[in-house]
C-alpha cells in the first residue's frame, strides 16, 4: 500500500486551516472579511479575495443593519472579482449593478471589469460598449493603459480603424507598457493603409524581432520598402528573409521579391522565385504568369513561355496584346508558322498598343500568304496599308501585296500597284514579267489586243524575263499573224521555235501551224513542205 508524503499531508492541513480561518472570519466577523477581501483586491489578487467576499454577499447586504455605502462596496468587490475570474454568471450581476448603483467610482470600476470580461471572451462590441462607461480618473495607470490597448484592439476588429488609431498610438509610445509591442505592430498596419509608409516601417521594426511577429513581418517590410520606392531595400530584405526559411507569408514573398527583379529585367534571377511561386499559388494572377511566361521566354525555353502565354487571353488589354506578340514570337522560333499566325492575328485584333497592332497586323498578313491563305493574305495587306500608310513596313506590304494578287491572278490590280511602288526592290522588279505576261493575257482574252501587245514588248524588254520570254514571243507571233504583219509573225515565230515552252494554247504545234499560214500568205512554199508536214 503507498503511503502519502507527509509534506503532502501538511499542505493539505495548511489549506484546510485556511478554509476553515476564511469561513470563521467571514461568519465571525464580516467587516474583517470585508476588509481582507478590500486588500487583496488591491494587490490583484483577484481569486484571493473572492472567497472572503462571496459569502457576505450572500448573506451580509440582506442584513438591515449593513450601511448602504458598505453594502455597495460588497457587491462590487464581489461583482469584479468574479469577472475577474471568468465567472460568466456575473455578467448579468454587472449588468444589474450599473442600472442601480448610485456610486459613479464603483460603476465605472464595473463597466471596466465587465468590458475586460468581454474583451477576454472575444465579444468586442460589448467590450467597447462597457469601455466606453469608464472614467479615467478611478483607474490606476496601468489600467488606463490597459484598457486603451485593449479598446485600440476591439475598434480594429471592427474595423473602426479611426477610434482605434489614436489609442494605439498611445501605447506605442510607451516602451515599458507590456502591450508596447502589440500596439507598435496594429499601429504599423494602420499607417501601411494610410500610405504612411516611413511610420510603418518604423513600428513593423520594432516588433519585427517579436517571437509571435517574425515571421509575419518581414512580408509586410518589404512590400513597404516597395510601396516607399526604395527598391533595392525591398529586394535585399526580401531575399535575406527567404533564405531564413519559415515565414508564414512565404509564397508571397517569393512573388514580390521576383516581381522585383523582373522590373530590374534580371529575368534569370527572377525566374526561380516565380516559378516556386506558381507551384504553390492556389490560383496566380494573369500579370504574375505573364512575369513567369516572360523568364522563360528570355531563356529560350519555347515550350514552357508558349503554355503560359496562350493561357493569358480573353482580357482584350494590353496584357493579352504582350502576350499574344511575344506567343506568336515564340512559335517563330520554333518554325510553327500555323499558331504563330493565329497568335498575331489575336494580336492585332487589339487595340490597346498600336504599336504592337501595326507590327502583328502585317505578320499576320504575311504568313498567311506564306502559307498560301492568298485570299486572306489580300485583305490584310490591303487593310495593313490602309491603317498604318506611315509604317516601315508599308513598302514590304506592297511588294507582297503586288506578289499576292498575282498569285490570285488578279494581274490588273498586281500591276498597277507595282507602278505606284515609289521604290522597287529587286525581288519586286523580279515580279515585273509574271505580271506583264498574265495582264496581257488577260487583255487578249478581252479582245483588247494592241493594249496586250504594248505589255509583251515591255516583257520583252524587261530584265529577268527568261521564263516568259518563249510565251511573249508565241503570242507577239500570234497577235502579228492576226494583224497581218506576217514578217513579224514570221521572225516571233522563229524565235520561239528554238527554245519552245508549253502553257495551253502556247506549244510548238500552234506555233508551227500559225508560222506555215504565215509563210503561205507569203507564197513561200518550200517552208510549208519542210515544216508543215514535220
Amino acid at each position: 500500500m503507498k503511503t502519502i508524503p507527509i509534506s503532502l499531508i501538511i499542505g493539505f492541513i495548511a489549506l484546510f486551516s485556511i478554509a476553515q480561518a476564511q469561513e470563521t472570519l467571514v461568519i465571525s466577523d464580516p467587516d474583517a472579511a470585508i476588509k481582507q477581501a478590500r486588500l487583496l483586491y488591491q494587490q490583484e489578487k483577484y481569486s484571493l479575495a473572492f472567497p472572503y467576499i462571496k459569502h457576505v454577499f450572500h448573506t451580509g447586504i440582506t442584513e438591515t443593519n449593513m450601511p448602504q455605502q458598505q453594502r455597495e462596496e460588497v457587491q462590487f468587490l464581489y461583482i469584479s472579482c468574479g469577472l475577474q475570474m471568468g465567472l460568466p454568471e456575473m455578467v448579468t450581476l454587472a449588468e444589474d449593478y450599473l442600472k442601480t448603483s448610485n456610486h459613479n467610482t464603483y460603476k465605472q470600476l464595473t463597466a471596466y471589469y465587465l468590458g475586460e470580461y468581454y474583451y477576454q471572451q472575444k465579444d468586442y462590441v460589448n467590450a467597447t460598449t462597457n469601455f466606453a462607461k469608464v472614467g479615467i480618473a478611478n483607474l490606476s495607470n496601468r489600467q488606463i493603459a490597459n484598457m486603451k490597448f485593449h479598446q485600440a484592439y476591439a475598434f480594429f476588429v471592427q474595423q473602426d480603424f479611426e477610434k482605434a488609431r489614436p489609442l494605439f498610438n498611445a501605447i506605442r509610445q510607451l516602451p515599458k507598457d507590456p502591450n508596447y509591442i502589440d500596439a507598435n505592430y496594429y499601429y504599423g498596419f494602420l499607417a501601411f493603409s494610410n500610405k504612411e509608409y516611413g511610420q510603418a516601417i518604423e513600428c513593423l521594426l520594432i516588433a519585427e524581432s517579436h517571437p509571435d511577429y517574425q515571421h509575419v513581418i518581414p512580408f509586410y517590410l518589404t512590400e513597404l520598402y516597395y510601396f516607399s520606392g526604395d527598391r533595392d531595400k525591398a529586394l535585399s530584405y526580401g531575399e535575406s528573409a527567404i533564405k531564413k526559411n519559415g515565414q508564414y507569408y512565404d509564397l508571397q514573398l517569393k512573388q514580390l521579391v521576383g516581381h522585383l527583379l523582373f522590373q530590374k529585367r534580371e529575368f534569370a534571377r527572377a525566374l526561380p522565385y516565380l516559378e516556386a511561386y506558381a507551384a504553390g499559388a492556389e490560383k496566380i494572377r494573369r500579370e504574375d504568369l505573364y512575369e513567369l511566361s516572360y523568364c522563360y521566354y528570355e531563356a529560350k525555353n519555347w515550350n514552357k513561355a508558349i503554355q503560359g502565354f496562350k493561357q493569358i487571353g480573353g482580357a482584350k488589354d494590353s496584357l493579352e496584346q504582350n502576350s499574344m506578340y511575344l506567343l506568336a514570337d515564340a512559335y517563330l522560333k520554333m518554325n510553327d508558322l500555323q499558331n504563330a499566325r493565329n497568335a498575331f492575328q489575336f494580336c492585332a485584333a487589339n487595340n490597346s498598343n498600336l504599336s504592337q497592332k501595326e507590327v502583328s497586323l502585317f505578320h499576320y498578313a504575311k504568313i498567311s500568304y506564306e502559307l498560301g491563305y492568298f485570299d486572306i493574305a489580300v485583305s490584310s495587306f490591303q487593310q495593313f496599308i490602309n491603317q498604318f500608310p506611315g509604317s516601315g513596313y508599308v513598302n514590304e506590304s506592297r511588294e507582297l501585296l503586288v506578289s499576292t494578287l498575282a498569285n490570285t491572278s488578279n494581274y490588273k490590280d498586281a500591276l498597277q500597284l507595282y507602278e505606284s511602288l515609289p521604290n522597287k526592290t529587286a525581288s519586286a522588279t523580279a515580279l515585273l514579267p509574271r505580271l506583264l505576261y498574265g495582264r496581257a493575257v488577260e487583255l487578249m482574252n478581252d479582245q483588247r489586243a494592241n493594249e496586250a501587245e504594248g505589255l509583251l514588248d515591255r516583257l520583252m524588254d524587261a530584265s529577268n524575263n527568261s521564263s516568259f520570254l518563249p510565251y511573249a514571243l508565241f503570242w507577239k507571233g500570234e497577235l502579228s499573224y492576226r494583224s497581218g504583219k506576217m514578217d513579224d509573225a514570221i521572225n516571233y515565230l522563229q524565235q520561239y521555235l528554238k527554245a519552245p515552252q508549253k502553257n495551253g494554247e502556247v506549244n510548238p504545234t500552234n506555233a508551227r501551224y500559225n508560222l506555215g499560214y504565215a509563210y503561205l500568205k507569203k507564197n513561200n512554199t518550200n517552208w510549208q513542205k519542210n515544216n508543215l508536214n514535220g
